[in-house]
């Protein structure tokens, strides 16, 4: 139902808005990515089965979203007009953490 009313009416669902950087997830599998005034439409070419977006994060001249999928997280990258340039891959506690520090949040106990 509610994935309905978010297509009828193009209602998107913010996931993150730490920082200046802000996540939307629209209808289904449609992400957009709010920085300096301007959506961005992500072209996500990776298989995002059962995969929750938990945040995004500017980096350079890209955007990270960090996923997760029951117990495993992972994380794509996307050039500043939506492009993926690096597909969704799983990443292990180290590297995790490491990506925390750069988010500047714990990604382990969000939901």
């Amino acid at each position: 139902m509610l994935n309905l009313l978010r297509r009828e009416f193009n209602l998107d669902q913010l996931i993150d808005d730490t920082g200046d950087t802000h996540l939307y997830q629209g209808y289904g599998e449609v992400y957009k990515v709010l920085y300096n005034k301007k959506y961005t439409q992500l072209n996500i070419k990776s298989d995002l089965s059962g995969k929750d977006a938990l945040g995004v994060h500017k980096i350079g001249k890209f955007f990270r979203i960090i996923w997760k999928d029951n117990n495993q997280f992972f994380f794509s990258q996307y050039d500043l007009n939506g492009n993926e340039v690096k597909q969704i891959k799983k990443i292990g506690p180290v590297v995790l953490k490491k990506q925390e520090k750069i988010f500047g949040r714990n990604f382990t106990n969000k939901a």
